[in-house]
């Protein structure tokens, strides 16, 4: 009987630790950093008026050709986020931005896919100075966040705090502007992420183990 008292015990103690640890918070602390995603889908940007590039020339891993104007480009990687930041103005041969004229392809919108669930803390965009969308959506998980997009006057970094999304896919659309400084296309050179991935749910697990065990336990002090 005291064998018995001193197994259902042990077990009481693992699902008590268990509930602790769920209830507690998550089993480790992890840290925002930078992410890369697996891969990203959107309309092709297209070419100037000068005929310099504004395709996403270095797209590679996916469906669709980069080096047609506008044409649909999917399950690949390329100049949105190869850390190739511009630099130069637009004009710049090769240039690494990629861009899109308002009456070809009204508010752009780029689909990123991640290896598995984020959470997204941070989103940056590195913008042209002049040619830049007036607000950014953001969306994830079924939640939708709209910014902002301020004029400081130079090819910069904006970045969009987002700690409210976890998902495994972000959409992101740029909404045109009417304003005169922004003119008729929108111009981006990179997309960045920070954020962390989603810890996987070992409390459940180790609570199931211990049911398991405490249910094997009584039914062998019940023969």
């Amino acid at each position: 009987m005291k064998s018995a008292i001193k197994y259902r015990v042990s077990y009481v103690y693992v699902l008590i630790m268990t509930l602790a640890l769920l209830l507690g918070g998550p089993l480790e602390n992890v840290q925002a950093a930078p992410i890369s995603p697996l891969s990203y889908d959107m309309i092709n940007g297209g070419n100037s008026s000068l005929s310099s590039s504004l395709r996403d020339d270095s797209y590679t891993g996916g469906t669709g050709n980069p080096a047609v104007p506008y044409s649909s480009l999917s399950g690949g990687l390329g100049d949105l986020t190869n850390g190739i930041v511009a630099t130069g103005n637009w004009d710049t041969q090769p240039g690494p931005y990629v861009g899109w004229k308002d009456n070809v392809v009204p508010s752009p919108t780029i689909t990123f896919h991640f290896d598995g669930l984020m959470d997204i803390g941070q989103v940056g965009i590195h913008m042209n100075s002049w040619y830049r969308p007036s607000t950014v959506d953001i969306i994830m998980g079924g939640t939708s966040l709209n910014f902002p997009v301020p004029y400081q006057g130079g090819h910069e970094w904006i970045y969009f705090s987002t700690s409210d999304l976890t998902g495994d896919t972000l959409l992101l659309r740029l909404n045109d502007d009417t304003t005169a400084w922004n003119k008729d296309w929108i111009l981006i050179s990179e997309v960045s992420f920070d954020g962390s991935p989603v810890p996987a749910p070992a409390a459940i697990l180790l609570l199931g183990s211990g049911l398991a065990g405490l249910a094997g336990v009584r039914r062998k002090f019940r023969k």
